[in-house]
C-alpha cells in the first residue's frame, strides 16, 4: 500500500480550484500549510520553514494578507448587497 501525503492531494485540488492562478509562490505555500497544519500566522511561518524549507519574514507574510485583503474587501463592498456574513456571530472562530 503506498501513502500519499497530504500536499500532493492538495496540491491538485488547489491547481483544479484554479488558486494556481495567483503566480505568488507564497500564496500557494500559505494555502496549503494553513490547510494542512492550522494555526496562526506565525506557526505557518514556523511550520513553512521547518518542514518544507520555505523561509518568510513574518514582515513579508503579513504585507502579502493585507495586499490579498485589499481587492477582497474592495469586491465584496462594491457586490454585496447583503449584509456581512461574519463567521465571528455564528460561533466558527
Amino acid at each position: 500500500m503506498r501513502i500519499i501525503g497530504p500536499e500532493l492531494i492538495l496540491n491538485k485540488i488547489y491547481d483544479e480550484i484554479d488558486f494556481n492562478q495567483i503566480p505568488e509562490k507564497i500564496f500557494r505555500h500559505l494555502v496549503l500549510s494553513r490547510v494542512i497544519y492550522p494555526g496562526s500566522k506565525l506557526r505557518t511561518i514556523e511550520y513553512l520553514s521547518r518542514h518544507h524549507q520555505k523561509h518568510y519574514s513574518s514582515s513579508t507574510v503579513y504585507r502579502f494578507m493585507d495586499k490579498l485583503g485589499d481587492p477582497l474587501a474592495k469586491s465584496s463592498e462594491s457586490t454585496n448587497s447583503e449584509p456581512e456574513f461574519d463567521l465571528r456571530k455564528k460561533g466558527l472562530i
